[in-house]
């Protein structure tokens, strides 16, 4: 800059010496006017260019963000997941897990994201997930029905024949080997836990139909061998057109009294949300006066929670008390003269000998 200063200053010096040559004024006067124009022009373009980048070695390039290509979505690792996120171009999104993925490095940040633990653990749920079109697929529908039975059926015959949970972890391994060919018998599984639940919350929950349809309740109660006492509750009602009799409960009393058995009972229909005093239409139970006395039972305070109650007694209790006082009326010589002859007779062929003694006579006698 300040070299050009300089020969401005000059060149308007020459301008004023040159005035006194006349001939040749009017020429060099043009000719140093516009070099001077010239190199005035030059410094100020100078001047105005020096915050452009330089084209050095040191300078940095400039980055480009990679945008989302639809390319991609045809990757058999991406096809399934990957699509266009509609945040920005430079973003993806992830349908499995919800989240848009920065791409701005390139597909790179596609691949990190396919290899997290949440991708994986998210992909893995959905594979798990049933498809909408099984729901209405009549053979998918009823193949399912056929595994489910087949494992109610197994859990049935381990709780009627009061066997142990542990048999089920190979009772099912060996189902599956004795018929390989089953498809059936290939998708139940037979594990400790899934049969003990559904033995609790399948076969002997009863509690879900009492809560909507009318039933009659059947009690006894009884003492076990380790002198414990048990109330046995039975309900009857219709199920599928059917009249059955379903196992309900088993409940443990300290005392049989009729106060105690009254409550036990109540408070196990609380227990499991059964409206009882709504859908109880019938009471049945043995003659015991516990049970059906007159005064103070079970079966008065069952009635003063529900009026319109049924009672039936027992017919095999109901017969056996008719044939009691029936025998009363007999005279007691006649019962004599029958014992003489049964007890013998029970004796006799009780003793191994006296049988062999028999067997001979009857060869004997034929």
């Amino acid at each position: 800059m300040f070299k050009f200063e300089l020969f401005g200053e000059c060149t308007e010096m020459f301008f004023y010496t040159l005035l006194s040559f006349r001939p040749f004024a009017s020429v060099l006067v043009l000719l140093c006017f516009t070099f001077h124009l010239f190199t005035m022009s030059d410094s100020d373009d100078s001047d105005g260019n020096t915050n452009t980048p330089s084209t050095s070695t040191g300078a940095k390039r400039k980055k480009y963000a990679q945008n989302y290509k639809v390319e991609w979505e045809s990757r058999p690792e991406c096809s399934n997941w990957l699509k266009k996120s509609l945040k920005e171009k430079n973003y993806a999104h992830c349908k499995s897990c919800n989240k848009d993925i920065n791409i701005s490095s390139g597909f790179d940040a596609v691949k990190r994201h396919a290899a997290s633990q949440l991708h994986i653990k998210s992909i893995k749920c959905i594979a798990d997930q049933p498809k909408m079109t099984n729901f209405v697929n009549r053979e998918v529908i009823q193949f399912k029905h056929q595994v489910r039975e087949g494992e109610i059926r197994i859990a049935g015959f381990v709780a009627e024949h009061n066997l142990p949970y542990a048999i089920t972890d190979h009772l099912g391994k060996l189902i599956q080997k004795i018929c390989p060919d089953s498809k059936v018998a290939e998708n139940m599984k037979c594990s400790r836990p899934r049969i003990q639940a559904v033995v609790n919350n399948v076969i002997g929950q009863e509690s879900f139909f009492l809560r909507q349809v009318k039933f009659s309740l059947i009690i006894d109660e009884s003492t076990d061998r380790s002198t414990t006492k048990h109330l046995c509750l039975v309900v009857r009602y219709v199920k599928k057109n059917h009249v059955g009799d379903y196992f309900f409960g088993l409940i443990p009393v300290v005392t049989a009294d009729a106060t105690t058995l009254h409550k036990s009972i109540v408070d196990f229909f609380e227990q499991h949300g059964v409206p009882f005093r709504q859908n109880l239409i019938g009471f049945a139970s043995d003659g015991a006066s516990v049970m059906m006395g007159r005064n103070h039972s079970v079966m008065t305070l069952l009635k003063a929670d529900v009026q319109h109650l049924f009672i039936m007694k027992c017919l095999c209790h109901s017969f056996h008390l008719c044939a009691s006082y029936a025998c009363n009326k007999i005279p007691r010589f006649i019962e004599e003269v029958v014992r003489e002859i049964y007890l013998p007779t029970i004796i006799f062929l009780l003793v191994p000998k006296d049988q062999l003694n028999l067997k001979n006579f009857n060869y004997f006698v034929i």
